[in-house]
């Protein structure tokens, strides 16, 4: 394996952690990094795969915990450890057009741009994720007004992921621009172009 293989590889390793913990140890619902780690992924990994696998790994790592510890009620049909379960398709299917959005829309990187890809990226989570949420979950009528009904009970989860990308999003693009400035080399080829 090449330095910069392994370079690549412990970096996703700790971009993956970052997702995960800050599902796992959070004090609001849906206030996590993963939505701005996937925007971020798109903007600047040049590397498609690893852009959409580093917050993909992160979801099902962070979901695999959550699902067997303090989500569990949530299955109660379902014997031994929840692997998987239906909301995850939804919520994969968001994080890959996050990613994608990310990808395309930031390709020229400023601050108006950013918060705009924030406020996509909550977007783009928040319908998927209850589409996915209305058509599985059971709790609401598969009509209209049912989809109303779940987006509109939904509408807390919206304020926290927003908080959560706006943060996160700081974070994760402000440090990385501020790197590029001492350390011009951590510019992806997709950038230099």
């Amino acid at each position: 394996m090449k330095l910069e293989s392994k370079k690549t590889l412990a970096i996703s390793g700790l971009f993956i952690l970052f997702g995960a913990f800050s599902r796992l140890f959070t004090f609001l619902p849906n206030f996590s990094a993963l939505e701005a780690l996937a925007l971020f992924g798109g903007a600047y990994i040049a590397i498609r795969y690893i852009a959409i696998l580093i917050p993909l790994v992160a979801l099902f790592v962070s979901d695999l915990i959550i699902n067997n510890t303090v989500a569990r009620a949530f299955f109660p049909d379902h014997e031994g450890l929840v692997i998987f379960s239906e909301y995850m398709i939804w919520n994969t299917i968001a994080i890959v057009a996050i990613v994608l959005f990310g990808r395309y829309f930031l390709k020229k990187m400023s601050f108006l741009r950013g918060a705009v890809g924030i406020l996509g990226a909550t977007g783009i989570f928040w319908i998927i994720s209850n589409i996915g949420a209305w058509l599985s979950s059971g709790l609401f009528p598969l009509t209209f007004a049912g989809m109303i009904e779940n987006f509109i009970f939904a509408l807390p989860f919206l304020k926290n992921s927003l908080l959560g990308n706006a943060v996160f999003g700081a974070i994760l693009f402000g440090s990385f621009e501020l790197l590029t400035r001492s350390y011009p080399d951590l510019v992806t080829a997709k950038h230099k172009a």
